[in-house]
């Protein structure tokens, strides 16, 4: 997703009200070991599964 969309996307779930975190990685069309971990993360707290 283009960084612009990310910082729309922030401002309208913002305007409603929803829970989230917008968090920007470096790279390209690769998954970063930091994205990875930060989504095992939210799956874990979110799902209860390991």
């Amino acid at each position: 997703m283009p960084v612009d969309w990310a910082y729309k996307a922030d401002s309208w779930l913002k305007e409603l009200g929803v829970d989230h975190d917008t968090r920007l990685y470096p790279g390209d069309h690769g998954i970063p070991p930091a994205m990875q971990a930060d989504f095992v993360q939210w799956f874990e707290q979110t799902t209860g599964h390991r």
